[in-house]
């Protein structure tokens, strides 16, 4: 296989109007893009190949071949390279080649899309659709919120209950699945507003809450109660309180059955913004963990 090489933007642009095949170039630079952003920033038009049109080239309908259906003729094809997209139209004799954005395309083909949120509850945030599927942030204000913590530290299974009085809440909701929670000091009006940890049980430090036994309901206004209603336990993952940070349970026993919660006492995570973004992110990190997962258990077996 040929190595790439470098050669400059002025060399592109010289051997590509001295008639040398774009093909070629690739099989130096190694890169679609290089060549393309060259001669579209410089203005020069891609030369328009002609071919003649045999039936044989024709695209057939997905059809059984009794049904005698007209053959359906080719107009135009995407080509989906590692860092670039090519469009080629088909017109008549005529084959012509353009670089296009796949965002362009995701938006050309989107137009086409029809769909809407449905009814959203009336504390909501606001409502994102994610490669994990449409996420709700719904906003809970400060109230006094009844908790029940299981423990079986003591020997048998106890139940301890607490009346908290907790700060405003964020819940980013997917139906049927735990939530998000985040808290903060007001109901956020703009992307730069300070978000903090949720001064709570069984959250694991990204505000991913631990479902345990607990089944969530599709009705996303119903979670943020259904998860009060579960069982908490003693977990606690990562600093949730300036004054008790290894054990938030220590401080639910200080504000046990108070007025209002502690707002100086909170951690702080991030701001709105990391919340409207940190979706696509999670899942490219959730996909390399699992490949580090699968790693780690190939080269336990091997040991074994």
């Amino acid at each position: 296989m040929m190595e790439a090489v470098k050669i400059g933007k002025q060399d592109i642009i010289a051997r590509y109007q001295a008639g040398e095949k774009v093909a070629k170039l690739v099989a130096l630079t190694g890169s679609y893009s290089a060549i393309y952003d060259t001669l579209a920033k410089e203005n020069i038009p891609l030369r328009r190949g002609v071919k003649a049109t045999r039936p044989g080239n024709l695209i057939q309908w997905g059809l059984p071949p009794q049904l005698a259906v007209a053959p359906d003729p080719l107009r135009l094809r995407l080509d989906f390279h590692n860092d670039t997209v090519l469009m080629t139209i088909f017109e008549k004799q005529v084959e012509e080649t353009r670089l296009v954005s796949a965002m362009d395309v995701a938006h050309t083909l989107a137009d086409e899309l029809s769909y809407g949120t449905g009814l959203l509850p009336e504390n909501t945030l606001w409502w994102q659709n994610t490669p994990a599927g449409p996420i709700v942030a719904l906003w809970e204000p400060p109230k006094i919120w009844k908790v029940a913590v299981a423990s079986s530290e003591e020997g048998p299974a106890t139940i301890r209950r607490y009346e908290l009085p907790l700060p405003g809440l964020i819940f980013l909701c997917h139906a049927g699945d735990p939530p998000w929670v985040y808290a903060a000091t007001s109901r956020p009006t703009k992307d730069t507003d300070e978000v903090f940890k949720a001064p709570l049980a069984n959250i694991y430090d990204d505000g991913r809450s631990c479902a345990g036994s607990n089944k969530y309901p599709d009705r996303v206004a119903e979670i943020p109660q259904s998860f009060f209603l579960s069982f908490f336990s003693r977990m606690s993952n990562g600093e949730r309180s300036k004054s008790h940070p290894t054990n938030i349970i220590d401080l639910w026993k200080e504000i046990n059955h108070k007025k209002e919660f502690p707002i100086t006492d909170l951690v702080r995570h991030g701001t709105v913004k990391d919340l409207l973004t940190m979706f696509n992110h999670m899942r490219r990190s959730s996909v390399d963990e699992d490949d580090d997962e699968d790693e780690d258990r190939e080269e336990d077996e091997d040991d074994e």
